[in-house]
């Protein structure tokens, strides 16, 4: 996405720090690992090895945006991601419930483990991604919602009252506590936190 100037998100962003060329701080550093690390026009390779080398040392993943892009990587993903959720709702495929539950106990479980791509490759049996893309993923593609839902107040009002009602009986800090407690289990397992 371009804007004014043909400044793209990030460009301007950095345009606002002191020195340009300094990596945005990771969100929420205190569990997730994950981080983003996209230049800007004037930010040098070398610059992007640094930050990268640096994430590395403080045990965090580093990925390399390589084109200025609203979201980065998982939260395109992510964004991909409600907008399937969305549609299905708006069609009366499935409710929030029903959708939460296939997630947790579904792809959520395995990419807690390795990326789709990689499951995918497991998939393929001995041959791996080649036979999987050939036999399978034509289909796989033409699964998605063909439109936009319409976000309409009906469509959100309807997620937000069915996201509420998974959660009446525990508080925001029962939920955040849980969430925080599995968290930190699954990346004691991947290794990443408890060396």
């Amino acid at each position: 996405m371009r804007t004014a100037g043909n400044y793209s998100f990030t460009t301007r962003l950095i345009s606002w720090w002191d020195i340009p060329s300094t990596p945005p701080p990771p969100p929420p550093p205190h569990l997730m690992p994950l981080v983003a690390v996209v230049g800007s026009r004037d930010t040098s390779f070398q610059t992007i090895q640094r930050a990268m080398a640096f994430y590395d040392v403080v045990e965090k993943k580093s990925v390399h945006v390589r084109q200025e892009v609203p979201g980065h990587i998982a939260n395109r993903l992510q964004a991909a991601l409600f907008r399937e959720i969305f549609a299905m709702l708006a069609k009366g495929t499935a409710t929030v419930a029903d959708i939460e539950t296939a997630m947790e106990y579904g792809p959520g479980m395995r990419w807690g483990i390795m990326g789709p791509s990689l499951l995918l490759h497991l998939g393929g049996g001995p041959g791996g991604a080649e036979p999987y893309a050939r036999k399978f993923l034509g289909h796989l593609m033409s699964w998605y919602a063909a439109e936009d839902p319409d976000m309409d107040d009906g469509l959100v009002g309807t997620w937000e009252k069915e996201t509420t009602a998974i959660v009446e009986e525990s508080s925001r800090e029962e939920l955040g506590r849980n969430w925080d407690d599995h968290l930190v289990g699954i990346l004691n397992r991947k290794g990443e936190v408890g060396k």
